[in-house]
């Protein structure tokens, strides 16, 4: 399996972690913050992204995504338009998760706003 963990704050870390556990070969990290990245390159020998598009996210079996609340939204919607698995950390937000709960049964994308593969 090859993931994408789109932010390496604390929980990004975590799920790394985590999917290192579970014995997934292949993670990809995305963060905006040049610290995160050296950090988790360093102590998890992870690959980085660049950038995030759905054209992207496709080359992955699923993304997860730790990044604040306000930036959920943008994640979801692209993992959706690439067609992929995601997991999203609980929000406290809830604008527009109706519609994006809706749109990810249509294409039968499994996605989790608590939990996905045990994590």
């Amino acid at each position: 399996m090859k993931a994408l963990v789109i932010g390496l704050g604390s929980m990004g870390k975590r799920r790394i972690r985590c999917l290192k556990a579970l014995g997934v070969q292949e993670i990809v990290g995305f963060d905006l913050r040049s610290d995160r990245r050296e950090e988790c390159v360093s102590k998890y020998g992870i690959q980085l992204a660049d950038t995030i598009t759905p054209d992207y996210i496709k080359n992955f079996d699923f993304t997860i995504i730790s990044v604040p609340p306000d930036h959920h939204f943008k994640y979801m919607s692209q993992s959706l338009m690439a067609g992929r698995h995601f997991f999203v950390e609980a929000s406290v937000l809830d604008e527009g998760f109706k519609q994006m709960e809706e749109q990810a049964k249509a294409v039968k994308i499994t996605h989790s706003f608590l939990s996905m593969i045990g994590l």
